[in-house]
């Protein structure tokens, strides 16, 4: 990896009035000095812009309304993972990987949301009045067939959280009806998720992004429907791309030398987290191992014991936290995750493999579970748009890679490790899918969430490549993205309401009726979160107009902090 340098200082991501007199060189997201301020005794407090937050709020407030407008368990496995959220609610335990039944009360809930027609055409009149819903206990009361829950095949610490914070609210409200205790859960994948504009701004402030270039990045995730539909569902795909999320800031810090053991402790506790959660955080590790290398093409072979300590450092709590599992698996199993899904799946007849054939099914059906495919892959955003999108953002994407960055002076060693997880989460996903494939005939496993982990830096790089080929207009990035937010959030709304809500035909009143009578809380709630939502997208459009009229002024001196020793 070879860095690029610019010709001329980039202008500042700060709003107008902030200043920078120093830098922490432990903090694993200090660097551009976006929002920091010198504290008494010369120890540095960041302050965070109000843009952040309000991102951050815009962000809840989208996803809160996709935990309202997918019907109860129409999202991928929501079922499976609601049964192992509410078993560890129950009993504090959880399953070896092929002893768990899905709990009768589990499958009655879901029968009472019309599975069998993939809960299509829901009206107000066919939902059970509110005060009538039975909670999973109720239900468990009636016998019926089960089948095998095979999710028990993954780490338990999304259902360990969940669970834990579902049994400590029904302390204070009581057993919830199955609707309400599944949407608290969607509510804490919301939690998980949350974060995600936050950890943007974190390390576009390493990079000292202009501030409409953040703005840009921050923004950019609700443009992406599928993101949202998964992140506001039960899943525990979800603590997964936290824990990749929040390591994007710290592998910038640690291809720049910070090797403090702070760092690589606070990495190293990430990773644990991920590979406690699911096999997809493996990309954790093999970043990190990438920004080590970056340090040692950098800083040269006199770097190397440093490099070694710091990965030592950071084994020991990615292994004593979640990287025990897989160890334990291999011991005792045989296998890094047995699974019983090859027992359960229909083996359909397949002829001689075409790798050409089976490539461009994985390709087209996966983008297109990028950008919007609802429920158990129900119903569609139209192909024209994916295909509109994938290519705006693919070509963006490398822009933002490749060459000279002269709008903000990154360097290309750190752009290519922010590349480095999206690669990386669809080689995975593609070994996956095909060996389903090669050892079932099922195409299974084509799903597009399986890449958000990598949707942080991924956002950074696409608003980067943006705000290049937009040239001299690339102050106003944000207002490009939002109207590129309108569309997609107009096509997926369009999409979700006509497939799941009302009888075919109806008026979109009608159709909003149904999506309250089948709502978790009462409409009056759903009425009050509809306006607090108007005015946190009011407050956010006000801020972003802000970012566009100060543009990326320079309005303060900048200083690069130096690495931390490599002691």
């Amino acid at each position: 990896m070879t860095d690029d340098h610019p010709t001329e200082a980039p202008p500042s991501p700060l709003p107008s009035g902030a200043a920078v007199t120093g830098t922490e060189p432990d903090d694993p997201a200090a660097g551009s000095g976006l929002g920091a301020r010198q504290g008494n005794g010369g120890r540095v407090r960041t302050r965070v812009p109000a843009i952040v937050w309000w991102m951050v709020a815009l962000h809840v407030t989208v996803l809160g309304a996709y935990s309202i407008l997918l019907p109860t368990f129409r999202a991928p496995d929501e079922a499976q993972h609601v049964d192992l959220a509410h078993f560890w609610s129950t009993d504090f335990d959880y399953p070896a990987w092929d002893d768990r039944l899905v709990a009768d009360g589990v499958r009655n809930a879901e029968g009472q949301l019309r599975p069998r027609s993939r809960s299509a055409h829901l009206t107000a009149q066919a939902a059970r009045p509110k005060d009538e819903r039975a909670s999973f206990e109720q239900l468990d009361e009636v016998p019926i067939p089960n089948i095998r829950n095979q999710l028990a095949q993954h780490p338990p610490l999304y259902y360990i959280v969940a669970g834990t914070a579902e049994r400590a609210t029904e302390v204070v409200i009581g057993d919830p009806d199955f609707v309400v205790e599944t949407w608290f859960y969607r509510l804490v994948s919301i939690a998980m998720v949350a974060p995600l504009p936050y950890v943007i701004w974190r390390a576009s402030r390493l990079l000292e992004l202009p501030e409409p270039v953040a703005v840009g990045a921050m923004l950019l995730p609700l443009a992406f429907p599928q993101y949202l539909h998964i992140g506001a569902s039960v899943n525990n795909d979800n603590l997964q791309y936290l824990a990749t999320w929040l390591m994007a800031p710290i592998v910038l810090r640690v291809a720049r030398g910070d090797l403090a053991w702070r760092t690589m402790a606070l990495a190293g506790v990430l990773s644990g987290i991920g590979l406690l959660t699911k096999a997809f955080a493996f990309v954790i590790p093999a970043w990190m191992a990438c920004a080590l290398l970056l340090v040692l093409l950098r800083q040269g072979r006199a770097a190397l014991p440093g490099v070694v300590r710091a990965g030592l450092v950071y084994a020991v709590p990615a292994m004593a936290l979640g990287g025990w599992w897989w160890v334990r698996n291999v011991v005792v199993y045989g296998s890094l995750m047995p699974t019983r899904y090859f027992d359960l799946v229909e083996h359909l007849p397949r002829g001689d493999f075409d790798p050409l054939d089976y490539m461009g099914r994985w390709i087209s059906v996966t983008v297109r579970r990028v950008w919007g495919d609802f429920g158990y892959f129900d119903t569609h955003i139209p192909s024209t748009a994916v295909t509109i999108a994938t290519t705006i953002a693919a070509v963006t994407l490398l822009v933002g890679v490749v060459g000279r960055d002269r709008v903000a002076g990154t360097k290309s060693g750190d752009r290519l490790l922010l590349l480095v997880p999206l690669p990386l989460l669809m080689a995975m996903q593609l070994q996956t899918a095909l060996r389903t494939y090669l050892d079932s005939g099922q195409y299974a496993a084509l799903q597009g969430r399986y890449w958000f982990g990598a949707l942080a830096p991924a956002a950074i790089l696409i608003s980067l490549g943006a705000a290049k080929a937009l040239g001299w207009l690339w102050r106003w990035l944000p207002l490009v993205v939002l109207a590129a937010i309108v569309v997609m959030q107009g096509l997926a709304l369009s999409t979700i309401l006509g497939f799941y809500w009302g009888a075919p035909g109806s008026a979109i009143a009608d159709r909003l009726r149904a999506v309250v009578a089948w709502a978790p809380v009462p409409g009056e709630l759903v009425g009050v979160a509809f306006a607090a939502g108007a005015i946190v997208g009011g407050a956010a459009l006000v801020e972003i107009g802000r970012v566009v009229r100060r543009g990326g002024r320079r309005d303060v001196v900048q200083t690069d902090p130096e690495p931390a020793p490599l002691s």
